[in-house]
This record gives structure tokens, sequence and C-alpha cells, in this order.
């Protein structure tokens, strides 16, 4: 008996390896996609979400999938938008964009964009929505106040002093953000002589009343 030829569990191992490779492969492009991705079903619920949405929300995949529904992730006065937005997908098979708040696990809200289309079986049956989610504002991103002057003479001393910008530059651009009060023309020196003299002459007028 010949027992050199594969058996047919050997002949899809090449294959079976093949397709797990390229699942991973597109797994990882969604999982690092440079928006959120969501998928719901006809019930709002979850059923795939992919990391950058979690890592936007700071929230776990465990947590997400199955147990909570948009209106979950919506902020209270966003909830009943975000379920018409759906019901509007479940009837038409599109909807307008929709802008909302979704909350964050540290309570924080993010600002974002969802735009979705639905995703029908062989016999247009609906399956689940594919929802792009587009932050607003990043969340990592806050508002970093002007280091001033000083704070730039400190991020620039470590550089040789033929690349150091200029103290006048600095003060410059300090002053442009708030961080210096405005110039005033002249010396110090001048303008002590025209606060003396406008001093003098009103001493005069009081004098000759």
């Amino acid at each position: 008996m010949d027992t050199s030829a594969p058996n047919p569990e050997q002949q899809l191992a090449p294959i079976t390896d093949e397709l797990l490779a390229a699942l991973s492969a597109a797994r990882a492009l969604y999982d690092n996609a440079p928006c959120g991705l969501l998928a719901l079903n006809a019930e709002l619920r979850c059923v795939n979400i992919n990391q950058t949405l979690l890592d936007w929300l700071g929230m776990d995949r465990e947590d997400v999938i199955v147990f909570k529904t948009l209106e979950d992730l919506a902020s209270p006065e966003c909830r009943s938008q975000a379920s018409t937005h759906v019901e509007q997908l479940l009837i038409s098979g599109r909807t307008e964009p929709l802008t909302l708040s979704l909350c964050r696990a540290n309570g924080d809200f993010l600002q974002a964009r969802l735009t979705s289309t639905a995703i029908y079986d062989a016999e247009g049956q609906f399956l689940h929505t594919s929802t792009m989610v587009s932050a607003r504002r990043h969340p990592a991103q806050h508002h970093q106040p002007h280091p001033g002057a000083a704070g730039l003479l400190r991020q620039t001393s470590h550089l040789p002093f033929c690349q150091r910008r200029p103290r006048t530059a600095l003060r410059q651009e300090a002053r442009g953000h708030g961080g210096l009060p405005p110039e005033r023309g002249g010396s110090p020196r001048g303008l002590a002589r025209d606060h003396a003299a406008r001093a003098g002459h009103a001493g005069r007028a009081i004098a000759e009343l």
C-alpha cells in the first residue's frame, strides 16, 4: 500500500496557513487604522471594534463587544441621535454622517463624527453596520501654554551658540503669545524724561490758575 501520497489534511495545511496569515494581516490593518472602526448589529450592540477606537475611549475590547451598545457609548444628550442614526441605516441602507460625543472611561468625552454603511448577507438581510469614527479633536491633544521668553531660552540653552535664537526674537515670540506685556517705544531713560516733562507742564499749568 502506497502511503507516500499526502492526505487531504496535509494538502489543505499550506492553504490554511496562508488564509490564517492573510486574516492576521487584515486584522492588524483593521486594528491599527488611523480612524476608529465599529460594527453594530440591529440591536445597536457592538460586534466589532478596532484598537484605535478602544485606545481613544480608554476601554478594553472585552468590556465593549456585545456588552455595549452605541447608546451606551454616546453621551446622554446624544443617545437619541445615535439610535436614530442606526434606525435610518436599517431602513434605507445609508444615512448622513453624525457628529456626537462618545463617553471615555476616564469620564471625558470624545468629539467624534460617525459615517456608517449597512452590510447585508447574500439574501439581503442586514448583518451589521460598517462605521468609521473620526475624532474631531484627538483625545491626547491638550492645550499647552506658551513657555514665555525664559522657557524658550531654557529650551535652546543646550544648543551651540551659533544655533541659538536671538533673545530679541524669543521675546517677540513670547510677547505674541501673551507671555510678555506689550513693548512700549523708547528706552526706560527716555520714558522717564517724558514723564518728568509732562509732570512739569502739569505743575506749571496748575500754578498759573
